[in-house]
């Protein structure tokens, strides 16, 4: 037998209950989307979490159900948090951020200590002026 996943008993709950996904969003004023992403398994913020199963799927907080179902959505941000190192240490930057690092870069070199001093003593004259 497979370990159940948030992704897993929120989807049997959902079924259980008779509620599509548009359903829960509309009742919980969200996203169908939002309310996709538990069902697939991907992240969503505990409150977010906590509106759907309340409000979308009527499971009073403090209840085995919900307890229950905030535990696999800890496990679930554990393991997501333990994947991250792998996935970050693949994952390329765009065109545009790694333009943006090298001009900051180039900004940083060019700083010298009394172009530096010139800005400051600027910027502390106009500071002196203001009311």
């Amino acid at each position: 037998m497979e370990k159940p996943t948030l992704s897993t008993v929120f989807a049997s709950l959902r079924a259980e209950s008779h509620l599509t996904l548009l359903a829960i969003a509309k009742k919980c004023n969200l996203a169908e989307t939002t309310v996709f992403k538990v069902e697939s398994g991907r992240s969503v913020r505990w409150e977010t979490l906590h509106l759907i199963l309340v409000v979308g799927l009527n499971i009073q907080a403090g209840t085995t159900v919900y307890e229950s179902l905030h535990r696999l959505w800890m496990q679930q941000r554990q393991d997501i948090a333990e994947a991250r190192p792998e996935e970050h240490a693949t994952k390329k930057l765009s065109k545009h951020a790694a333009s943006a690092i090298r001009k900051f870069r180039i900004l940083i070199r060019d700083l010298d200590e009394p172009a530096v001093q010139k800005i400051l003593s600027a910027a502390t004259r106009k500071a002196a002026t203001l009311p």
